[in-house]
């Protein structure tokens, strides 16, 4: 990803949702390596700004500042988004990249715990994009991008919330890249596949299951939280100027790919 580290995103604005570990963090990093003042986002303050301190260590001379907000409450992420408008003049790109997951079958899943699930991975998103939007269109236009996942094209027992939410999102997506396009933001999305972070940390133990991942998957390999990055560079980029209400699958190939 060295084509995008030469102060590309120099004087851009970026709010990278669930960026203190995983996919977030690897997204916020790189976009700090390209110049950008980046507002690294965690459930509470305290650890958002702790993966803020890390990263100012690692990349000295870089613009990384820390907001903390539940992004199931509207009126916590209107007070996050307006603390950076206030301190940056603006925001110009949105990574909503927060979210969780269960694993439960649907018989030991209740509505409420379904319902907490949407929250945190559909509604959050339309939330954040709704607060967002305003303070992207103000400072003349920019982009915003949803962490969507492969799970919204492939059912999978024990992920009846998060398939269902994920599904959901890449509707949500195309719709707001219908709605926001003649307000100079593009909204596109993208879909991992099968990436080691945390949240599979448990699944990668398990042999059986991480070898069948690899050899579903044509790359042959799982996927890095690194290898997110580059599309959703791509994506806020100049270079992708004409792209709207697109899902990238970042799969390794496997969604490409038949198996029996």
């Amino acid at each position: 990803m060295n084509d995008f580290q030469s102060g590309s995103f120099g004087g851009r604005s970026v709010l990278v949702t669930g960026s203190t570990r995983g996919i977030g963090r690897a997204i916020a990093t790189h976009f700090a390596k390209a110049g950008a003042r980046v507002y690294v986002h965690g459930p509470d303050s305290e650890s958002a700004r702790v993966c803020a301190g890390e990263l100012a260590v690692e990349m000295p001379g870089a613009e990384i500042s820390a907001v903390g907000f539940d992004v199931t409450d509207e009126q916590a992420i209107d007070r996050g988004i307006a603390r950076i408008a206030s301190e940056t003049g603006g925001l110009d790109i949105l990574i909503s990249n927060a979210g969780t997951q269960n694993r439960d079958p649907v018989e030991d899943l209740d509505v409420a715990a379904y319902r907490q699930m949407l929250e945190a991975n559909l509604v959050s998103h339309f939330a954040v994009a709704k607060a967002a939007a305003p303070v992207i269109e103000r400072g003349g236009g920019g982009s915003m991008i949803f962490m969507a996942s492969i799970l919204a094209l492939h059912g999978r027992a024990g992920l009846a919330a998060y398939c269902s939410a994920k599904s959901g999102l890449t509707g949500l997506v195309r719709v707001l890249a219908a709605e926001y396009a003649e307000r100079g933001i593009r909204v596109n999305g993208i879909g991992p596949g099968f990436i080691a972070t945390e949240m599979t940390a448990d699944v990668r133990a398990r042999q059986e299951f991480s070898q069948m991942v690899i050899e579903r998957t044509p790359a042959r390999r799982w996927g890095q939280p690194d290898d997110i990055a580059g599309p959703a560079l791509f994506l806020a980029g100049d270079w992708a100027g004409f792209v709207h209400g697109q899902i990238i699958y970042v799969d390794g190939g496997l969604t490409a790919a038949f198996h029996s």
